[in-house]
């Protein structure tokens, strides 16, 4: 059986400012490749994937929702209580959930980044 031989490798050289280098330094980390190895995918066509994994995007998706439905909640809220000409002090529960979904969102994006 005759032995697959490999090819003879190309050494090619890229020219590029520090501030450039370190962006190319931080891109490959983030697609966790050697800078060689993601410059050469990066020339024939990769395409560094997102930083999220689906589940984190359905999470997010689901918090936002749930965002969205209790700030119309707190709208639909303070218009009644406006028309009762009644103090607002109730609606501090509807922000302390908005606070809360706020401060979930917000660890998911930590997380992910830190996943980098």
């Amino acid at each position: 059986m005759a032995r697959k031989t490999s090819s003879p490798k190309t050494r090619i050289d890229v020219w590029c400012d520090e501030t450039q280098l370190a962006q190319i330094k931080r891109n490959a980390d983030a697609s966790r490749l050697p800078v060689s190895d993601f410059l050469r995918k990066l020339g024939n066509g990769y395409k560094p994937k997102s930083i999220f994994d689906r589940e984190t995007i359905r999470e997010l998706a689901r918090l936002s929702a749930d965002q969205d439905r209790l700030s119309d909640q707190l709208e639909r809220w303070l218009l009644v209580k406006k028309k009762e000409d009644t103090p607002v002090n109730d609606g501090r529960a509807f922000l302390n959930q908005i606070e809360r979904l706020q401060a979930e969102i917000a660890d998911l994006v930590m997380e992910a980044a830190q996943r980098l």
